[in-house]
C-alpha cells in the first residue's frame, strides 16, 4: 500500500510566518498577532487566544449575515473563510492533534488549512500516526509526568 499526499514539513516556523499566518488566515491586527507570538514562541498562539478570535470572528460574521451590500458580501465572504480556519484548527489540535500541552497551537498545523480545496490533499492519517507515535516516544522520557493521547 502507498502512502499518498502532503505532510506539513518538518520544521519550526519563523515568528515572522506565524505573525503573517495569524493576520491573513484568522484576521489577527498584526500588534496582537506579534504579541501572542512574542507571549506564546515563535509561531504558537494559546489555546484561549485562539478560541476567542474564533468566537469574534463568528460574531462578526453574524453581524455581516443582515447586510447585502456589495462591499460586505466580500468582507463576509473573507470573514466566513478565517471562521472556518480558525474552528478547523481548534478541532484538529482539540481532537486529532492533542498533546500534553493543549496551551499552545503550533500554526504550522494552519499551513494545511490555508488552502480549504486542497484539504484532501494532506495525508491526515500518516501525519496523526506520526504524532501519536511522537506522543509516545514520550512515555518513556523519565522527566514526562504523564502524557495525553485521545
Amino acid at each position: 500500500m502507498t502512502i499518498t499526499g502532503r505532510l506539513l514539513p518538518d520544521r519550526e516556523l519563523t515568528r515572522d510566518e506565524g505573525i503573517e499566518m495569524m493576520q491573513v488566515d484568522l484576521l489577527f491586527t498584526e500588534e496582537v498577532a506579534a504579541k501572542e507570538v512574542a507571549r506564546q514562541g515563535a509561531a504558537h498562539v494559546s489555546f484561549g487566544v485562539l478560541k476567542r478570535r474564533y468566537e469574534e470572528i463568528l460574531n462578526r460574521y453574524n453581524q455581516l449575515l443582515e447586510i447585502y451590500t456589495q462591499e460586505e458580501q466580500h468582507e463576509r465572504a473573507h470573514v466566513r473563510l478565517a471562521c472556518i480556519k480558525a474552528f478547523l484548527l481548534l478541532l484538529l489540535v482539540w481532537t486529532i492533534f492533542a498533546g500534553k500541552n493543549i496551551k499552545n497551537i503550533n500554526l504550522l498545523w494552519l499551513l494545511a488549512l490555508q488552502d480549504m480545496d486542497e484539504l484532501d490533499s494532506w495525508s491526515w492519517g500518516v501525519m496523526g500516526l506520526a504524532f501519536l507515535y511522537e506522543q509516545l516516544s514520550l512515555t518513556s522520557d523519565s522527566s514526562v509526568a504523564s502524557v495525553v493521547v485521545t
